[in-house]
């Protein structure tokens, strides 16, 4: 746990050192999506909202996989990590946390700017918040965060030219929400089943990820 600990919080720092075109970035993407949310925020679009909620996360979800995963490679510098004392698996388990918790972070900030957006607009905000049933919706971003950081923390052993890593990371979350919606029309089924199958998978891509920071094979520099 102290490792664990140890590493999220060098990211954390790391973060907070970046250059101020960092930080720029990040609210310029939280204020353009949180509009796209607040558009959606009526009853006749409550499934799309939750929709385009979810592949924030994945676009937040891959940035953060590739400075925390991908550039380390790159740059030779998470082979120097594996060798300060530090159990793989606990450096794998910190950069894991450290992607969900920016990704939830910036995900809250964009959906509360999205529901001021849609104050502003005129919504009528307590049916709009009853509508919404929050705990389901906050549920299913969290797992979908979760999975997002597991995928991407696989994809990082596995691919061989991170430019591949944001898609391949999307197009695993599309194919999850996808088949989801596709088995819905043909079956009623329950609002929890779509996080239960998020958290299942990102278990799964945990598995595989702590399988694949076992060997050598992740401190071998990717092709560009």
């Amino acid at each position: 746990m102290r490792g664990m600990l140890t590493v999220f919080g060098n990211e954390w720092t790391g973060f907070l050192r970046s250059d101020r075109s960092v930080f720029t970035i990040y609210a310029i993407l939280v204020l353009v999506w949180s509009i796209v949310l607040a558009s959606n925020m009526n009853l006749l679009a409550l499934d799309a909202n939750i929709l385009w909620w979810v592949f924030f996360s994945v676009v937040v979800s891959s940035n953060f996989a590739n400075t925390t995963f991908v550039s380390e490679r790159l740059t030779g510098s998470l082979e120097i990590v594996l060798t300060c004392g530090l159990s793989r698996m606990a450096i794998l388990l910190g950069k894991i946390a450290y992607v969900i918790f920016m990704s939830v972070v910036l995900g809250l900030l964009c959906y509360a700017f999205g529901i001021l957006w849609a104050l502003i607009a005129g919504e009528d905000a307590v049916l709009m918040l009853q509508t919404m049933n929050l705990a389901q919706l906050i549920l299913v971003y969290l797992s979908a965060c979760f999975m997002n950081a597991c995928c991407g923390a696989w994809l990082s052993v596995h691919l061989t030219n991170p430019r591949l890593s944001h898609f391949a990371n999307l197009l695993v979350l599309g194919l999850v929400v996808g088949g989801h919606a596709v088995i819905s029309t043909l079956t009623p089924l329950s609002a929890w089943v779509l996080p239960g199958v998020l958290c299942a998978a990102g278990v799964l891509f945990l598995l595989l990820a702590a399988r694949g920071f076992a060997g050598e094979k992740v401190v071998q520099p990717f092709t560009v």
